[in-house]
């Protein structure tokens, strides 16, 4: 039966997300990607949509970076202070 099937799905990304300070730098963009920002209460901060390396500011905190593009999705953990 195909409906008890599972598909299989481990596409991640080589875009990486990597923190200093307060400043997050989204690196080894290729392709268009969308980068989400969600604080560990869940709460979606800030989204952007890049086509080269960039960087941002952020508070102090622990954040989730999520980066998506057609080569698939990571999740990234940053600390900035």
């Amino acid at each position: 039966d195909r409906s008890l099937r599972t598909q299989q799905y481990n596409a991640v990304t080589a875009v990486n997300a990597t923190a200093y300070k307060n400043n997050v730098v989204v690196s080894n963009v290729k392709s268009s990607t969308k980068v989400f920002v969600y604080g560990l209460n869940g709460a979606l901060v800030k989204t952007l949509q890049v086509n080269a390396d960039t960087s941002f500011n952020l508070n102090a905190g622990i954040w989730i970076v999520v980066l998506k593009n057609n080569e698939g999705q990571k999740s990234v953990k940053v600390m900035t202070y």
